[in-house]
């Protein structure tokens, strides 16, 4: 993995250690759907793309989302919302 997406992942979780697991991760859905309309209208830039990758491993991990087969063209995971 990236170093930068590392310091990312790591300041993000520790920037919501006050939160709620329902709050942490409806947080990272709300980057992760931010990322998904911003590719519609512009190119990300490096810092959505690592947002966008450390929102899909903490929705992957945490909230019961399940990855696809598929990636974006940016290579990003495309994931969907699981049931729980």
């Amino acid at each position: 993995m990236k170093p930068t997406f590392l310091i990312l992942a790591l300041i993000l979780a520790l920037t919501a250690c006050n939160t709620t697991k329902s709050q942490r991760c409806q947080y990272y859905q709300e980057a992760y759907a931010a990322y998904q309309l911003s590719t519609v209208v512009r190119e990300p830039s490096k810092q959505e793309l690592d947002t966008a990758h450390a929102a899909v491993v903490f929705l992957t991990s945490y909230c019961g989302w399940t990855k696809t087969k598929g990636v974006d063209a940016n290579g990003v995971p495309i994931i969907t919302k699981g049931r729980k």
